[in-house]
């Protein structure tokens, strides 16, 4: 069931016993290089054809600074991008769906678990500060159900200073 995770997590010094310990103790965890590259680049496909269609430019990586400085010059634009891609990026639903994930949610709640039908997204460009979130918890976005857990994905690589996701256990 787990065979390849597995061998992910290995790679990274994780296994699925650390997983929940680390879980229950501390209300979080960071696994970091779950997501082959594969997974990657068909997110960064799908967005890039929908960029691309919508701005009528031919950007070839979503790194690419001038995309960037175009979205952040053009926010109904990036307004846009964001609405198209939360509603019909297919690879999100299937990666939000994906082994990676739903075997570490499945090891952490059990196997009576299943995925909201309901994608939240946030596109957030580099060094962005307009909708910057200040600690909080997700209790409100969760009505205070303990079984829920939210998932969330970089899709770049993350630092302190590009605004990464802190959590506090």
């Amino acid at each position: 069931l787990f065979g390849e995770l597995t061998k992910n997590l290995k790679e990274s010094n994780m296994n699925f016993d650390n997983i929940k310990t680390q879980y229950l103790e501390e209300g979080g965890i960071v696994i970091k290089g779950l997501f082959k590259d594969k997974m990657i680049n068909d997110l960064e496909t799908e967005y890039l054809s929908i960029v691309n269609e919508i701005t009528g430019k031919d950007f070839d990586s979503w790194h690419d600074k001038d995309l960037l400085q175009f979205l952040q010059n053009n926010q109904e634009v990036e307004a846009n991008v964001y609405d198209r891609c939360r509603d019909t990026m297919s690879s999100l639903v299937t990666y939000s769906m994906s082994n990676e994930i739903t075997d570490i949610v499945k090891h952490l709640i059990g196997n009576n678990s299943s995925c909201f039908n309901r994608r939240i997204m946030r596109i957030d460009l580099p060094l962005e500060t307009k909708e910057l979130a200040h600690w909080h918890q997700d209790y409100y976005y969760v009505k205070g159900n303990t079984d829920v857990i939210i998932v969330w994905i970089a899709l770049h690589d993350m630092t302190w200073f590009n605004g990464c996701l802190s959590y506090m256990p």
